[in-house]
């Protein structure tokens, strides 16, 4: 094949594969910082942890090492109920987020917050219709009470329920008998990872 045919041949290829890459998701990675927010009470906080071994900040580690262009905002505060999320959530979550990593339901049926199971509801309708209103994307990591209610209700604001936040967590001590260690953050971390890398390839779509 004569040289000059054969460098053109290679320069359209080059061009074809340029074209491929750009139209697939994930290649766009590179150039975008993804905002993200862990929004709830304790156990997005990381009680009994420092804050950089609670999920959202070894989370954020877990993804960078993959390359991925992130920031993850501890938005936790302990003892909250969805009464208080409601509340804060406007403050809590900046208005270039792309994602929201939520957490209700922990504290609202214990004896210092409880709230009936009908304002329980209330309070995680109108949360996620202010995400639905401002285009989050969003994942509901449930907790022990009206989990039914956790589990059914964000598919009606098409977001998805990832289950109990300490799911595969078994194995891991709670010193106090609720919270983890920094390696059960970590595991929990890595957990979820995989989530969060779909709610970002969904965000590449939008």
């Amino acid at each position: 094949m004569p040289t000059r045919l054969w460098f053109k041949l290679t320069r359209v290829c080059l061009i074809f594969l340029g074209v491929i890459c750009y139209a697939i998701p994930g290649y766009a990675e590179d150039n975008r910082t993804f905002n993200i927010v862990a929004f709830g009470p304790s156990q997005t906080e990381g009680k009994i942890v420092a804050k950089d071994q609670a999920y959202p900040a070894q989370l954020e580690r877990v993804l960078q090492a993959e390359g991925i262009k992130l920031n993850v905002i501890n938005a936790g505060v302990s003892g909250d109920n969805s009464r208080d999320l409601l509340r804060r959530l406007d403050t809590a979550i900046p208005d270039n987020t792309d994602i929201v990593l939520f957490q209700p339901g922990t504290n609202d049926c214990n004896n210092k917050h409880a709230i009936s199971e009908g304002g329980f509801r209330s309070n995680l309708q109108a949360i996620l219709e202010k995400f639905k209103q401002r285009h989050l994307n969003v994942l509901v990591l449930g907790g022990n009470c009206f989990e039914q209610l956790q589990a059914e209700l964000p598919a009606m604001f098409g977001f998805t329920y990832y289950g109990r936040i300490g799911q595969g967590l078994n194995d891991f001590p709670r010193p106090d008998g609720q919270h983890y260690t920094a390696e059960g953050y970590a595991r929990m971390a890595e957990l979820l990872a995989p989530y969060v890398k779909q709610l970002i390839q969904e965000r590449l779509k939008q």
